[in-house]
């Protein structure tokens, strides 16, 4: 298979960060003395920039200034329960390590903000992997929209065709999808079977073949 390049999204591949996303989403919503469930979560909030799950929380579009305080809140949540947890999905620090060694351009494409990118590389040690990094700030959609992928493919260098995505929520790769790319979903934020019809899915990576899923164009 021609791909030249890997393009991997934050949370729920990297990091098994959903069901801490949920846990601070809901303790937000109470706050806010509103209600949110799990469908609602799959709906407005994975995948998505934080202005739209936002927006959908709200019951309507926040200004430049409530988006940053609300994000700051929700997030200083999510931080405050993941902070002792942080580890990378089974298999992905070798896989990291074998890409880069093979010279595979590799970056991450999220719909996370930038203070949890920042909080999960300098925890993780990212950076030496992957020196592109497209956060929520730097698109104005978010997925399913196949804006941030295309963005990604373009900073890399690469043609769209010739990358390889990996996805964990169903407008995620929806998203990969649409840019024109191979998807391989992940099943940690749904089970295989909800992925019934998506060409490659796995577990975690260890199972995934570098052979497989890198040639030189």
């Amino acid at each position: 298979m021609n791909i030249a390049a890997w393009i991997f999204d934050m949370d729920g591949v990297i990091v098994d960060t959903n069901p801490f996303h949920k846990q601070a989403w809901m303790r937000y919503a109470r706050q806010l003395g509103k209600h949110i469930t799990e469908a609602w979560m799959h709906e407005h909030v994975y995948g998505r920039i934080n202005k739209e799950a936002l927006t959908a929380l709200l019951g309507s579009v926040p200004d430049d200034e409530e988006l940053r305080q609300h994000t700051e809140a929700k997030e200083a949540l999510f931080l405050d329960s993941y902070r002792d947890h942080v580890a990378m999905v089974p298999g992905l620090r070798s896989v990291l390590v074998q890409g880069k060694e093979a010279g595979i351009p590799m970056a991450v494409a999220t719909s996370a903000p930038r203070m949890n990118v920042e909080f999960i590389f300098e925890a993780l040690g990212l950076e030496a992997f992957f020196p592109v990094v497209i956060d929520d700030q730097m698109v104005t959609k978010g997925k399913p929209d196949p804006e941030i992928y295309l963005l990604t493919a373009d900073q890399l260098g690469i043609p769209p065709a010739q990358c390889l995505v990996f996805e964990d929520s169903f407008s995620g790769v929806n998203a990969g999808l649409a840019a024109g790319m191979a998807v391989i979903a992940l099943s940690t934020t749904h089970s295989p079977d909800e992925f019934r019809g998506v060409e490659h899915t796995m577990r975690d990576f260890t199972a995934f073949s570098l052979s497989e899923w890198f040639s030189r164009p």
